[in-house]
């Protein structure tokens, strides 16, 4: 009796996660998947003639791993997630592999910021004059999202060779709109609400705009 209820269980476990991922919407027509895919396996390839030692640093399983999710995801992703996720697969690679930013294919943006990393947190040491009240001042948040989380996340997409050189790149994608938006850090890139700290504690919240 027992194992009957638990094979039940199981087939209605296994009925309920299909019908969850037949759940999710496509964004990608037909003609749109196939190109990405093409995209992601050209990539893939090249990355493995290109490169003398690809798999020094990251297991080729790992690889394989990101490159297969990809594929299998591509019709619910967004075309800037399917970019960032490209992004997250080559970074994986060392300092001087990376997917430009500033190709027009890309079509990403920055925020009018410049972030540095101090041994205590994370500053605005540069903006455009319209955010300038927030030079000086430590990161705290984006959004809802706390400074270390953001870090975690950004560093995905941030090629590098070293821990310092990790600090400089993920600094550098964290005022991508694209970049914080396709990782779910932003609901709207016109209005992601980055929260600064003065050293009394007082909090400043500004909404930078893109910008091409």
């Amino acid at each position: 009796m027992l194992h009957k209820t638990l094979t039940i269980i199981l087939l209605l476990l296994c009925i309920a996660l299909t019908a969850s991922a037949q759940d999710r919407p496509i964004l990608q027509t037909d003609a749109a998947q196939t190109a990405w895919r093409e995209d992601l396996k050209f990539m893939y390839e090249k990355m493995q003639t290109a490169h003398p030692n690809l798999f020094w640093r990251t297991p080729e399983a790992d690889f394989k791993k990101l490159v297969a999710d990809l594929d299998a995801d591509i019709p619910y992703l967004t075309d800037e997630q399917i970019k960032v996720r490209l992004m997250q697969i080559v970074a994986l690679v060392d300092g001087h592999t990376q997917i430009g930013i500033f190709q027009p294919a890309l079509n990403f943006h920055m925020y009018g910021l410049r972030l540095y990393a101090f041994a205590d947190g994370i500053y605005v040491v540069d903006a455009q004059p319209q955010y300038k009240e927030a030079v000086g001042k430590k990161l705290v948040a984006i959004g809802s999202t706390d400074v270390e989380s953001v870090f975690k996340q950004v560093s995905t997409v941030a090629q590098h060779d070293n821990d310092n050189m990790l600090m400089l790149t993920t600094n550098f994608y964290t005022v991508v709109p694209e970049v914080i938006h396709a990782l779910g850090l932003t609901r709207d890139m016109d209005h992601p609400a980055f929260i600064v700290e003065d050293d009394t504690g007082q909090r400043l919240t500004f909404n930078p705009q893109p910008l091409t």
